[in-house]
């Protein structure tokens, strides 16, 4: 599997969960703490976009294992949650 299809180099500007919550800006350590490398090649940094920066994070159907975008979120009581990518970015 590509880098491409685990959702790894995704770098669109999505900032809500597939529920609506609003994520937490990576480099935040409130309302969760993390330990997320922001170093390395993930995209991750000041923002708070869907990313999926060591391209494992997925879920799984009756039939398939869908690798997926996802962020840490702002809401106390889910610290993450799937995304549903919008658009792209070359950022």
């Amino acid at each position: 599997m590509s880098t491409l299809d685990s959702g790894a180099t995704y770098r669109g500007c999505q900032t809500r969960t597939i529920t609506g919550r609003l994520c937490q800006k990576w480099t935040a350590q409130s309302p969760h703490t993390h330990g997320t490398d922001l170093d390395g090649d993930g995209g991750l940094g000041d923002h708070n976009f869907c990313r999926n920066p060591n391209g494992l994070a997925f879920f799984q159907t009756q039939t398939f294992l869908h690798l997926i975008i996802w962020c840490i979120t702002t809401d106390p009581g889910t610290v993450l949650e799937a995304c549903v990518p919008l658009g792209r970015s070359t950022r």
